[in-house]
């Protein structure tokens, strides 16, 4: 094996257990010569172990800065008491619940930024919005939204009384000007007689 110490083992990147010259090593060795033997090898597979965590938990921690926290949280689980691995766990949790927040409050604020929304639009947004009342200033954007509901029922109720106003002016119009016509369609009926009545005698005097 040619490893005489422990500062030797780095080199290995696999256990030695199997190792010909080991097994030879250890089926002759005694008392702590063997255990010094059988210690060499514990240390290479404590210090693969090592490497393999930190692979683990550095990957873990790429996962977690893409955001991918289901995936993160699912590698820091299987290191759970490598480093700060548990306490990682809890700030994935977290910064997945704050992920979800933030996008219903930013979706419920987007499908309400046009003036020209109605009120299902707006309604949708203060439902959405009630589910996270403890994030940012979402009380505030409630408080907001139901004044411009109650602005847009309003406004709504002015344009429908105008439009009703408006409804019965054309209606009124309308039947005025069917009441000229008939006047008009009158008036021109008899001038039509008066002018065939003059015309008669004239044919006759021919």
């Amino acid at each position: 094996l040619k490893l005489r110490s422990v500062t030797q083992i780095g080199s290995y990147l696999s256990p030695i257990d199997r190792n010909p010259n080991y097994i030879k090593a250890l089926r002759f060795a005694k008392g702590d010569a063997r255990s010094k033997i059988e210690s060499y090898n514990q240390a290479i597979v404590e210090r693969i172990e090592l490497d393999n965590k930190k692979q683990q938990y550095a990957n873990a921690c790429a996962l977690m800065s893409a955001r991918k926290y289901d995936e993160a949280i699912a590698a820091f689980s299987k290191i759970n008491t490598f480093k700060d691995s548990t306490d990682k766990i809890e700030a994935c949790k977290q910064n997945k619940e704050t992920d979800r927040k933030e996008a219903i409050y930013a979706i419920a604020l987007r499908d309400v930024a046009s003036t020209s929304v109605d009120d299902k639009a707006i309604k949708k947004s203060i439902v959405a919005l009630e589910t996270i009342k403890d994030y940012k200033d979402t009380n505030a954007q409630i408080e907001k939204l139901q004044a411009r509901l109650e602005k847009w029922y309003e406004d709504k109720k002015i344009a429908d009384e105008q439009a009703r106003i408006k409804a019965e002016q054309d209606k009124l119009e309308a039947a005025r000007k069917e009441e000229l016509r008939k006047i008009k369609a009158e008036q021109n009926k008899k001038k039509a007689k008066k002018i065939a009545k003059v015309g008669i005698p004239s044919l006759v005097a021919l």
